[in-house]
């Protein structure tokens, strides 16, 4: 879909004639900016340049605030520009080109900024961004408006900064960003492969390798000093061990610190701002519920973009959508006042994968509806698809074939390290596709081959019913396109807890899927007779289209070795998985027809 008016063009893929590169280069400036408490922050400043000369003109800004460093000293020591900071975006300069002041900050106990660390997202963090924000818009080359750019971390101090009023912020355009607390536990069970290198990074960033002096600073005095203060930083991982319920109290902090800024309960905030947003995340991503619910939530202007890439895989065009363009687009409409069409377009684009072309839907068609919801029930039938621990069948009607129940002792060897998932994301392109060893070590039920194509888009809803003789397990769920040669590729995945399976209902709109606390007085036992109980919860989101001929596959195991949080028990628990006429174990897919 293309915006084409006398000869100009403005598309996702496409940008001509509404907005020009009138500038060629650009001047940096770095300083510190003094927050309110006196704390200084080190902040760089692109300004454009048309043959050497500094623009006159009063532009917008478009800015970031980062915890990985807003530049980087490189190995023949220089440092990083717009055009080589991969923490940021692929480059930032032909938006500069066209018009635009670039800022990227360092956040306080970061990079050579002062100060130490808070919790996870604070308050103090927040009035950072709004003040930072408001001292940019009224600077006297800037024409008063701001606009915020960004991934994963950079992503949800956009929100931050959208939830603080900062007046003069306009429009956002976060990435792969994450919504509740506490982040990387889904369900109850915590991510380790994620988590276990944020310390390490931040020792990198912050002390041993840290982040380029601001121009005043020409001895380094400034910068050794700052570095002094990061020492002080908390430990994320001895913060997040010690807090295991996201009502916790930490025993550093003396605060439930993973509900002292929740971003989902400012989406009220938020949406009275009137900032308009502009959501990029990908189906690959382990923060693709959380775009969803971004986007589902929010009442101001807004756009999603979901494209077949995985977390910090901003910059990979998929099809006609183009990172810098869509960018560069949204500032254009939000901060020049340029109709160039990007809200007349319909706001949801979804990159299908499978048929590997982009589908678009308007405000009111998202999410999909739930009457296309396609249940697929597990069997004690025999599959004879793989030699699996049960090689059970997956079938669209209940059926009393077999056992009523599959028993499946606890596997500590089972792993998904060497395999392609979203917890790996730099191995997403690399890593194994094939999870036909992982299978064996499982419960697997597969399905007859499909007669035609099955598109699915939305959330995978398992519905489960199990027992263990013990008071709390871990389940893992797979769903996976098996083809024809056997090859068996994970679509989507789940986890949950057993003790975490109390229903709850969110403050967001969580697009009625099943919605769990973690709080630490809705934790529930298995119980001890041993007795079935219901897990009911949603998997990862996908747009993906199995072709006729494949099957699909459910795989269920307890155990995922050095990438979730898993206590292990000795001996090995027994965990039963019933799929009777009145336990009925099944999983619903979000079928479009």
């Amino acid at each position: 879909m293309s915006n084409n008016v006398g000869g100009r063009i403005s598309h996702p893929g496409g940008y001509r004639g509404y907005s020009e590169e009138v500038y060629d280069g650009y001047q940096k400036r770095s300083c510190y900016f003094e927050a309110s408490d006196g704390v200084k922050l080190a902040i760089d400043i692109y300004r454009p340049t048309k043959k050497g000369v500094l623009h006159t003109e009063k532009l917008p800004v478009v800015w970031t605030c980062t915890q990985y460093q807003r530049a980087k000293v490189l190995p023949d020591g220089t440092t990083t520009g717009l055009d080589n900071n991969p923490w940021w975006a692929p480059d930032m300069t032909p938006i500069l080109r066209h018009g635009y002041v670039i800022a990227a900050l360092d956040t306080r106990g970061t990079g050579a900024s002062f100060g130490t660390r808070g919790t996870m997202h604070n308050f103090r963090e927040m009035w950072d961004l709004y003040e930072v924000n408001e001292w940019l818009a009224a600077q006297e080359w800037c024409c008063g408006k701001t606009g915020m750019f960004g991934l994963s971390f950079l992503a949800r101090v956009q929100y931050m900064a959208a939830i603080s009023h900062a007046p003069s912020l306009k429009c956002i355009f976060p990435e792969v960003g994450g919504m509740c607390q506490p982040q990387l536990t889904p369900n109850g069970v915590g991510n380790v492969c994620q988590f276990a290198s944020v310390d390490e990074i931040q020792q990198m960033n912050n002390i041993d390798k840290p982040a380029p002096p601001v121009d005043e600073d020409t001895d380094g005095s400034m910068l050794k000093a700052a570095i002094d203060e990061h020492r002080k930083n908390p430990s994320y991982v001895k913060d997040r061990l010690d807090v295991p319920f996201t009502d916790s109290i930490s025993p550093r902090w003396g605060t439930r610190i993973f509900m002292e800024l929740p971003l989902e309960k400012g989406i009220i905030d938020m949406n009275n701002t009137g900032v308009a947003v502009c959501i990029w995340g990908g189906w690959n991503d382990f923060f693709a519920p959380d775009t969803l619910q971004w986007y589902s939530s929010l009442t101001t202007p807004k756009r999603l973009i979901m494209g077949n890439w995985a977390h910090g895989q901003q910059g990979m065009a998929a099809g006609e959508i183009d990172w810098m363009i869509e960018h560069l687009r949204w500032y254009d409409y939000w901060l020049k006042g340029i109709d160039n069409g990007i809200m007349d377009e319909p706001p949801v684009w979804l990159y299908n994968v499978g048929k590997n072309e982009w589908r678009t839907y308007g405000d009111r068609e998202f999410p999909l509806s739930v009457e296309t919801s396609w249940k697929l029930y597990l069997s004690g039938k025999k599959a004879d698809s793989i030699e699996s621990v049960n090689d059970g069948y997956l079938s669209t009607h209940k059926t009393s074939v077999g056992s009523d129940r599959d028993l499946y002792t606890i596997d500590y060897s089972v792993t998904k390290t060497g395999l392609r998932c979203r917890w790996k994301p730099g191995e997403w392109m690399t890593a194994e596709k094939d999870y036909r060893e992982l299978d064996k070590k499982s419960l697997t039920y597969t399905g007859r081959p499909l007669g035609e194509d099955l598109e699915l888009t939305g959330s995978p809803v398992a519905d489960l019913w199990v027992g263990a003789d013990t008071e709390s397990v871990d389940f893992y769920i797979y769903l996976e396109d098996v083809a024809e040669d056997g090859t068996s590729i994970m679509i989507s995945d789940g986890v949950m807890r057993t003790a975490n399976r109390k229903p709850a209902i969110p403050v967001f709109n969580n697009m009625g899927l099943p919605y769990h606390t973690n709080y630490q007085g809705d934790q529930l036992p298995l119980p001890e007779d041993g007795s079935p109980v219901e897990l009911s919860f949603s998997m990862y989101p996908l747009s993906y289209t199995v072709p006729a001929g494949h099957r699909l596959r459910v795989t269920i195991n307890n155990f995922d070795r050095d990438n979730w949080d898993t206590p292990q028990q000795d001996p090995a628990p027994v965990v039963r998985v019933y799929h009777s006429a009145k336990y009925c174990s099944h999983v619903v897919l979000p079928v479009v027809k």
